[in-house]
């Protein structure tokens, strides 16, 4: 299992930094969430992990808390990138969707005024032909 993840290498005693929350299951050092958030494990990563941690060998040493809360940590993140993604995915949609409609009515719109424009040249070659017959006919 160590070989294949490292994730049991990767978790070590936790050490606080100034500005790091208690409240949070790290690992290593802290300094910066985000430097902590790297660590954590990712995809296929944390389901070997939680396979592991409920049907590890009963030769293999115990899972400690710290090590069960940066597997836990990585659950919780790995939950919220999947949400961010698919509120990102959803909202590039709901964009997509209104810039369509957006350029569909423009479409509408742009018909409607070509009409009105090749309606506007029919009448005013009909008052030409109308005009230029009125002057000739005169003369």
């Amino acid at each position: 299992m160590r070989n294949r993840t490292g994730w049991r290498q990767r978790c070590r005693p936790i050490s606080l930094a100034e500005g790091a929350h208690a409240h949070r299951p790290a690992c290593g050092t802290l300094g910066e969430p985000a430097e902590a958030a790297r660590l954590l494990l990712r995809g296929e990563e944390i389901k070997t992990a939680e396979r592991w941690q409920l049907s590890r060998p009963r030769s293999a040493p115990e899972v400690t808390p710290t090590q069960q809360a940066f597997v836990a940590a990585s659950r919780t993140a790995e939950t919220r990138r999947l949400r961010r993604t698919v509120w990102m995915s959803l909202t590039a949609a709901v964009a997509a969707i209104a810039l369509t409609l957006g350029a569909l009515w423009q479409r509408s719109l742009a018909i409607a005024a070509r009409e009105d424009a090749d309606t506007n040249r029919a009448k005013a070659e009909h008052n030409l032909d109308t005009a230029i017959d009125t002057s000739t006919s005169s003369c």
